[in-house]
């Protein structure tokens, strides 16, 4: 029987997403534009050479003659919260949905991310890294010193802090040196192992024999 390691599934190759970023085209935040034409007197924003003059109930859309819009105005739906307050929503133009933001492509069209087939980078990331921000925001709670408790924090949640450092960083150790990508692969070889490198010394010395 095969270890770790070993099977078809890794010598398949990791598959990355091809799709566009969201960073990579200029955001509309329908809800901000909105709270910031309260303040402002001017209501009038550009994007590029899109204009868009804003209003409570719509959002209107200038260009320049060389570059045509499908559409020139763009809906404002209101929705109430619970504890008072508004919280506006924009109509995509393209599926009619109601979304936070909209993202303007070639300075045409502002529609949402889904009809663009837009993803967070976060969803292209490997599993090594995913484990490195957990990381990287576990210590930040201790101002990444993980041996002196910060003064308002309970010794009862230090030591669990402490503990989840320690885990994620033998997990990250593990995810590299077997090359994993999912949390169940990691899990079971630190729970049976406790690190990377008692795993490995446990499963040389089978197929080697003791040095």
């Amino acid at each position: 029987m095969g270890g770790f390691g070993s099977g078809k599934g890794t010598r398949r190759k990791a598959w990355r997403s091809k799709k566009r970023y969201i960073i990579s085209l200029p955001e509309m935040p329908v809800s901000k534009l909105i709270h910031a034409h309260r303040g402002n007197p001017n209501n009038q924003f550009i994007f590029g050479k899109l204009k868009c003059e804003i209003h409570l109930s719509s959002i209107h859309l200038e260009h320049d003659e060389k570059l045509p819009l499908d559409v020139s105005e763009i809906e404002i739906s209101v929705f109430p919260c619970y504890y008072g307050g508004y919280r506006y929503y924009g109509l995509c133009p393209a599926c009619s949905r109601c979304v936070r933001s909209l993202y303007v492509l070639d300075e045409t069209i502002p529609v949402c991310r889904l009809c663009l087939k837009m993803v967070y980078s976060s969803q292209n990331a490997t599993f090594s890294y995913r484990l490195y921000k957990k990381l990287k925001s576990a210590k930040n709670k201790l101002n990444n010193d993980e041996w002196t408790k910060p003064k308002w924090m309970r010794k009862k949640t230090f030591e669990q802090l402490k503990a989840k450092i320690s885990e994620l960083e033998e997990k990250r150790e593990i995810a590299i040196f077997f090359s994993l990508r999912n949390h169940r692969s990691a899990n079971k070889i630190f729970d049976k192992y406790g690190s990377a490198i008692g795993a490995a010394e446990i499963l040389g010395s089978r197929l080697y024999g003791s040095f």
